[in-house]
């Protein structure tokens, strides 16, 4: 396999850095495929639409608390207004729950999205993570549960399904028992992905209320990002009861959420069954995927995991068919992400994600046409 020559391209933070990527190897963006991403690809034809047709308000001020947004997100989620807090975008809004809270001490369920280590390291906050085997599919299972129960961490920070791992935790009852953190905050940024299946109603801030601790208070973060396939519209919702809502809401500047992004998020829900419609063409696309990177020596089959809409790939290294550099040594992600840029395909390089093992790289779930050049660029490697 042969490698970008060094600093032809260093992953940031996060995934879905197109424009850095492309402007560093001298393309447009459009000249690159993006399977970085983690956006609901399926349902761009659904969020065009809707984008299209709205103008854009630049003239007056947005509804400074979002209230009409607020309303419909509580109507979809079973609770209050008041229980609703719009940020700009989930990132924004976990720095925001973060400087609010200030625990002493936090336990994170890992692999974690980058902005809670970030946010953590920024802010002053110790805090450690446990991270499920990768050969038990990062379950969460009796081994994590008891370190669960010693962590006694001030806030827990658990997200299902988990990025980059792709798990829901189905234990999630099991999970809540345990836990000793007054405060517990969990990711559901990519729950609608499991609508329609049984993993789906348990899994919510309405429910969660019937099963935390007495004394825990419980807060859900969502996106509207991943879902609904508008990365560059900053939108997301935190859920809580209402008394630290409110705090919260005083505490957060004016203006957070565009106006723009607040009448786009309506739409995006009262349009909700058209986004839950493509998740049929989805569920099957990524199964015929996931059987094809299974078959490919570049990665270890029982390493291959299916997330909401994309896969979480382990590289294969101790197997008689494991790939090996030109030097010899075993191939690492960043050579595999270099391979694949060279051909104009950008892959995201997990080994930068709190509490991810290395060798991992994850690989969003695209229509049929891209994945068949994802897989014809494989076979090459």
């Amino acid at each position: 396999m042969s490698c970008l020559k060094t600093g032809a391209y260093t992953q940031g933070q996060h995934g879905g850095e197109i424009y850095k990527a492309a402007a560093r190897l001298g393309l447009q963006a459009r000249q690159l495929l993006d399977f970085s991403s983690n956006a609901n690809i399926f349902a761009l034809p659904v969020t065009e639409k809707i984008v299209n047709s709205l103008p854009y308000p630049f003239l007056h001020y947005p509804e400074s608390d979002s209230a009409p947004l607020k309303e419909a997100i509580a109507r979809h989620e079973d609770c209050q207004p008041e229980n609703v807090l719009c940020g700009n975008g989930a990132a924004d809004l976990i720095w925001q729950f973060l400087r609010h809270a200030r625990p002493s001490s936090a336990l994170l369920l890992g692999p974690a999205f980058s902005e809670y280590a970030r946010a953590c390291e920024a802010l002053g906050i110790p805090f450690s993570i446990i991270t499920p085997k990768p050969e038990n599919a990062f379950a969460c299972a009796e081994e994590e549960l008891r370190l669960l129960w010693e962590g006694r961490a001030e806030l827990t920070i658990i997200c299902t399904p988990n990025n980059p791992a792709g798990v829901t935790y189905e234990n999630m009852a099991a999970i809540l028992r345990v836990l000793r953190s007054p405060r517990l905050l969990i990711d559901l940024s990519y729950r609608e992905f499991n609508y329609d299946t049984p993993l789906y109603a348990p899994n919510s801030w309405a429910q969660y209320q019937k099963l935390i601790n007495p004394g825990t208070a419980a807060f859900c973060l969502h996106s509207f990002t991943k879902f609904f396939c508008c990365p560059g519209i900053r939108l997301g919702y935190l859920l809580g009861d209402a008394r630290n809502i409110q705090k919260m809401q005083a505490q957060q500047p004016s203006w957070s959420v565009t106006a723009f992004a607040q009448q786009s998020g309506l739409r995006f829900m009262e349009s909700i069954k058209d986004y839950r419609a493509s998740l049929a063409e989805l569920r099957l696309t990524a199964y015929r995927l996931g059987a094809e990177l299974r078959r490919l020596p570049i990665f270890n089959p029982d390493l291959v995991f299916e997330g909401p809409n994309f896969f979480c790939c382990g590289l294969a290294k101790n197997s008689p068919g494991a790939l090996r550099r030109n030097d010899g040594r075993p191939i690492r992600t960043e050579d595999l992400q270099g391979f694949l840029l060279q051909h104009r395909l950008l892959a995201r390089n997990c080994d930068n994600i709190p509490g991810m093992p290395a060798g991992f790289v994850r690989l969003q779930t695209r229509q049929s046409e891209d994945n068949q050049k994802l897989l014809d660029i494989l076979q090459k490697a």
